[in-house]
C-alpha cells in the first residue's frame, strides 16, 4: 500500500513520488514517455489499479494515467465526448468510470471568467467518455448574483448567466416535484440581471433594481405572473430612481404589503421613492436626517410600519469607514427617525445580515472585525440588546443568509476570515432563549459558499447557488430541538408550565395522555401527575418533553353566609366566611376592607360583601358576592348622631333642578320631611327657609332614595327626617341643644 503525490504548484513540472509508511521511504514516479505536462488544479482518482489526472489551471483538457505496478503512463482520450479544458472541478471514481463536472476557466478575449456546469464519464476500459446531462429542461446554468422569492409552492430565481456580457437567467424550483422551469425575461434584462431585488406579493413576483454585469443600473423592473409566465412592466417614469455607477452605489429596498419603498446613494447623491402597484407609479421620498451619511452594503428590513435601514461602510481617500448607525421610514407620515446608537448598539460593520421577527429586528456578523456578534432592535422602545455569543454561537462571517422561521433566525454559509474563508456551517438562533443551535454537517449539506440565496418555504430552507460558482444547492429541515418545561413542581392548584422556546403548535399531556384542549404554550395546573409537552415545528416534526412530576394544593370553598339585611333596631348586618381555620380579608365591593380579617364581620353599609380565603399552603379562593341592604331604623326618639341620615347632594343635569339629593332607605317607613338650615345657626322650624313636608323620593333600589332640589344661594345643611303612624320625628333641636317635640314641627303629623 502506498501514497502517491502527483503535480503541484511552482516548480514541481510533471513529477512525483510513491510513499511506502511501511518503510517509511520514497520513490519517484516515472516521467517518461505518456506524462502529462506538469500543472495544478488537477485532480486525481484512483481507480483500484491505476492513478487518473486530469484538468490543470492552464485550463487543459489532457490528463494521464498511472499503473504504479509498471511505473508507466498512458494518456487520456481528448476526442469525442472530452470536456472542455478547465480547473476547479471535481472528479469521482465510481468503480468502473471516471466522472468530471464543474469547475471555470478565463476567457482572455472578453476578458471574463467562464463558469462550466457541463461534465463527462471517462471510461478507462475504453478509453473514451460520455457526456454527463446537463439536467431536465429548465436546470438553470450557474447563476451570476442571483435573487430569489418563495411563491408558496416554487422557489424563483433571477440573475445574469455566465459569460460576457452576460444573459438572462430564470428559473423556477418546484419543491414538491424536485424539479426546474425556466422563467421568461424581464423587461429591461437581455443582459442578464445583478444587484437587484425581488418581492412576492402574494399573486406575483415584483423585480427592480440592479443592472447587467455589462451595462450597469436600470430603471427597468417588471411583475411576474408565474401562471402565464410572463411579466407586466414597471413605470420607470419619474421619480423612479436610477443608480448610475454600478460598482459605487448601495440602497434598500422593502415591501411594505403594496408598495416598493427604496432609499440609496450613489456618486450623484442620495435618492428615495415609493412604487404603487395599484397606480403603477412612483413618489419621491423625503431624505433621511443628515446623521445616517451616505453609505453601501446596509440592510433593510419592514417592520409592518417601518423601513428600517442599519450598518454599512463607505470609502474615500482616507479609506473604509463602517458604520452602526440607522434610520427608519414611515410611509404614512412620510418621514424618518434616527435609531438609537445607546447602550448594547451592534459595533459598526457591512455585508451583515437583518430579519425581522414581528417584534424585533435582529443583526448578525458582518465584515472587518465584527467577529460573531449581534444586537436585537425593539423599534417600540428603540433600544438594543446583545445576541449570545454562548454555546453553540457559529463562526463569525460575512456575506452569509439569515432566514427567520417564525421561531428562529438561521445563519448558514459566507466567508469568514479563516482558510478556507468559504464555510458551509450554521446555526439557530433562539430569540426566546437567547441561544444558538449548531447546524452541524448533516448528509447532503451543500458545499461551502458566499453571496449565496435562501428562502424559506414555511417548514424547510432551500439554499442555491453562490461563489465559488455553483449551480447546486440543498434543502435544509430543521432538526427540532427537545422541548423543557418550566415551571414549579409544586404549588397551589392552577400553577403554570410553560416551555423554554416558542414553537408553532403544542400539545399538553398528562401520565402519558393528551390533555383536551391544552394546546397553548403555558398549562394551568389543576390535578396531580406526570406532565410533558409534545411540540411541532413548521415542517411537522415533532418532539416530546421529558416528564415532570406536579403536586398541587387546592384552594379552600371560600364561602359567605348571612342576613341580606339588617333587624331593627340592630343598624348592622352579620356576615360569616367560611371555611374556618383560615385566614381571610374582607371585600366591599371591590375594595378590601382595612382591618376587616377576621372570619365574621359586621355590614353597615348596603352594598356587596365578598372574602378571600388562604389556607396554610399559601392556596387562595374567593367568595360569591352576596348582596347586603342596611336599613336606617325609624324611631320618635333619638340621638343627635340619628338625627340626620346618611346623605350626599350631587349636581346632575338629568335632575329637572339640576342637584339631587340622595339619602339612605329607612325600613318600612310611612313618610319623609326635609328642611334647609343655614349653615352656623342652629335649625328650628319657625326658621326653617325651605321644607318638604310628605316628601315625594324615589327609591333607586340600592338602599338609597333621590329627591331633586332647589338648593338657595349661601352654604347651607339638610336634614332628612321619617315618620310612621302619622307621627314626626326626629324633628330636630333648637338653638339651646334641646330637642324639639313633634307638636313643634312645622310638618304637622
Amino acid at each position: 500500500m502506498e501514497m502517491i503525490v502527483w503535480g503541484g504548484d511552482w516548480a514541481t513540472g510533471n513529477t512525483g513520488g510513491r510513499y511506502d509508511p511501511v518503510s517509511d521511504t520514497w520513490r519517484p514516479t516515472s516521467t517518461g514517455a505518456n506524462c502529462p505536462s506538469g500543472r495544478r488544479g488537477h485532480t486525481a482518482v484512483w481507480t483500484g489499479t491505476e492513478m487518473i489526472i486530469w484538468g490543470a489551471y492552464s485550463y487543459s483538457s489532457t490528463g494521464g494515467r498511472y499503473d504504479p505496478a509498471t511505473d508507466t503512463w498512458l494518456p487520456t482520450s481528448t476526442g469525442g465526448a472530452c470536456p472542455s479544458g478547465r480547473y476547479g472541478h471535481t472528479a469521482v471514481w465510481t468503480g468502473s468510470e471516471m466522472i468530471v463536472w464543474g469547475g471555470h476557466h478565463f476567457d482572455a478575449t472578453l476578458p471574463v471568467w467562464i463558469l462550466e456546469n457541463t461534465g463527462g464519464r471517462y471510461r478507462p476500459s475504453s478509453d473514451d467518455w460520455v457526456p454527463t446531462s446537463t439536467g431536465a429542461p429548465g436546470t438553470p446554468p450557474t447563476p451570476y448574483g442571483p435573487a430569489a422569492a418563495w411563491t408558496g409552492t416554487e422557489m424563483v430565481i433571477t440573475g445574469a448567466a455566465p459569460g460576457w456580457p452576460g444573459s438572462w437567467l430564470g428559473a423556477r424550483y418546484c419543491l414538491a416535484t424536485d424539479s426546474w422551469s425556466t422563467v421568461s425575461e424581464a423587461p429591461g434584462s437581455a443582459y442578464g440581471r445583478i444587484g437587484h431585488v425581488v418581492f412576492w406579493t402574494g399573486t406575483e413576483m415584483l423585480l427592480w433594481g440592479g443592472g447587467s454585469p455589462a451595462w450597469g443600473w436600470t430603471a427597468a423592473g417588471g411583475r411576474y405572473n408565474p401562471l402565464t409566465d410572463s411579466w407586466t412592466p414597471i413605470s420607470t417614469a419619474p421619480p423612479c430612481p436610477v443608480f448610475l455607477d454600478f460598482y459605487i452605489s448601495g440602497y434598500g429596498a422593502v415591501w411594505t404589503g403594496s408598495e416598493i419603498a427604496v432609499w440609496g446613494w450613489d456618486l450623484n447623491g442620495g435618492r428615495g421613492a415609493r412604487y404603487s402597484l395599484a397606480s403603477d407609479s412612483w413618489r419621491v421620498l423625503p431624505p433621511p436626517p443628515a446623521a445616517f451619511s451616505p453609505r453601501y452594503m446596509f440592510t433593510s428590513v419592514w417592520t409592518g410600519s417601518e423601513m428600517i435601514l442599519w450598518g454599512g461602510e463607505t470609502n474615500d481617500s482616507s479609506g473604509t469607514t463602517l458604520f452602526n448607525t440607522g434610520a427608519a421610514y414611515s410611509p404614512p407620515a412620510d418621514s424618518w427617525r434616527l435609531l438609537s446608537a445607546g447602550t448594547n448598539t451592534p459595533s459598526p460593520r457591512a455585508d451583515h445580515t437583518a430579519i425581522w421577527t414581528g417584534a424585533e429586528m435582529i443583526i448578525w456578523g458582518g465584515g472587518w472585525t465584527t467577529g460573531n456578534t449581534g444586537g436585537r432592535y425593539y423599534p417600540s422602545t428603540d433600544t438594543w440588546t446583545a445576541t449570545s455569543t454562548g454555546a453553540g454561537c457559529p463562526l463569525g462571517r460575512f456575506l452569509h443568509t439569515a432566514v427567520w422561521t417564525g421561531s428562529e433566525m438561521i445563519v448558514w454559509g459566507g466567508e469568514s476570515y479563516s482558510f478556507p474563508p468559504e464555510v458551509d456551517s450554521g446555526a439557530r438562533y433562539d430569540p426566546v432563549a437567547d441561544s444558538w443551535i449548531s447546524m452541524g454537517h448533516p448528509p447532503h449539506t451543500p458545499s461551502a459558499r458566499v453571496a449565496h440565496v435562501a428562502v424559506w418555504t414555511g417548514n424547510r430552507m432551500i439554499i442555491y447557488a453562490g461563489f465559488p460558482w455553483t449551480s447546486s444547492g440543498g434543502i435544509y429541515v430543521p432538526e427540532l430541538a427537545t422541548p423543557a418545561i418550566t415551571g414549579p413542581d409544586s404549588g397551589c392548584e392552577g400553577l403554570r408550565l410553560s416551555t423554554s422556546s416558542w414553537y408553532p403548535s403544542y400539545q399538553w399531556n398528562l401520565n402519558g395522555a393528551a390533555i383536551s384542549g391544552a394546546t397553548g404554550r403555558t398549562l394551568p395546573v389543576v390535578q396531580n401527575g406526570a406532565y410533558s409537552v409534545t411540540v411541532t415545528d413548521g415542517a411537522s416534526c415533532t418532539a416530546t418533553s421529558p416528564e415532570r412530576t406536579i403536586t398541587v394544593t387546592p384552594p379552600p370553598d371560600a364561602t359567605v353566609s348571612g342576613s341580606r339585611f339588617n333587624r331593627c333596631p340592630a343598624s348592622t348586618a352579620p356576615l360569616t366566611a367560611g371555611p374556618a381555620g383560615m385566614t381571610y380579608q374582607w371585600y366591599f365591593g371591590a375594595r378590601p376592607i382595612a382591618g376587616a380579617t377576621g372570619r365574621t364581620y359586621d355590614a353597615s353599609l348596603s352594598g356587596s360583601y365578598n372574602v378571600t380565603v388562604t389556607n396554610d399552603a399559601g392556596c387562595s379562593a374567593v367568595s360569591a358576592p352576596l348582596a347586603v341592604s342596611v336599613f336606617a331604623c325609624s324611631t320618635t326618639e333619638v340621638s343627635p348622631a340619628l338625627a340626620v341620615f346618611p346623605a350626599r347632594l350631587a349636581k346632575d343635569a338629568a335632575s329637572p333642578t339640576g342637584y339631587y339629593l340622595y339619602f339612605q332607605k329607612v325600613l318600612r317607613p310611612l313618610g319623609y320631611n326635609l328642611y334647609e338650615g343655614t349653615v352656623g345657626a342652629w335649625y328650628s322650624h319657625g326658621s326653617s327657609p325651605e321644607r318638604f313636608c310628605g316628601l315625594a323620593a324615589t327609591d333607586l333600589g340600592t338602599g338609597e332614595m333621590r329627591v331633586p332640589i332647589l338648593p338657595s344661594s349661601g352654604n347651607h345643611y339638610y336634614l332628612v327626617t321619617t315618620f310612621q303612624k302619622a307621627e314626626e320625628g326626629p324633628s330636630g333641636y333648637d338653638s339651646r341643644s334641646q330637642e324639639i317635640p313633634p307638636s313643634q314641627s312645622t310638618c304637622a303629623p
